[in-house]
């Protein structure tokens, strides 16, 4: 995920496609990225580099998380490397 990606509604056709989110994406507080996987199997949405977070949306749950087949995820970047990821099919 990158700055560029901010206000997109990005599409996954293939299983083996991962996104990842570290201290470079150049999201500011507000911009969002929405995926769909349309694959028959769960993509991997990874944190890389140090003190970046990803939350669950609704919880204490922060990390990496998978987006089962069929699946969208809303992420919205709240600070400085900290993310909140929401939608239907996250685990």
């Amino acid at each position: 995920i990158v700055s560029g990606d901010a206000g997109k509604f990005i599409t996954i056709n293939s299983s083996s496609y991962k996104f990842t989110i570290n201290g470079s994406t150049g999201f500011s507080a507000g911009e969002t990225v929405t995926l769909h996987n349309k694959s028959s199997g769960n993509v991997t949405i990874e944190r890389t580099g140090s003190g970046v977070s990803l939350r669950f949306s609704g919880s204490a749950l922060e990390g990496d998380r998978e987006l089962t087949q069929r699946g969208i995820a809303t992420i919205i970047c709240i600070a400085s490397n900290e993310y909140i990821i929401s939608g239907s099919g996250l685990i």
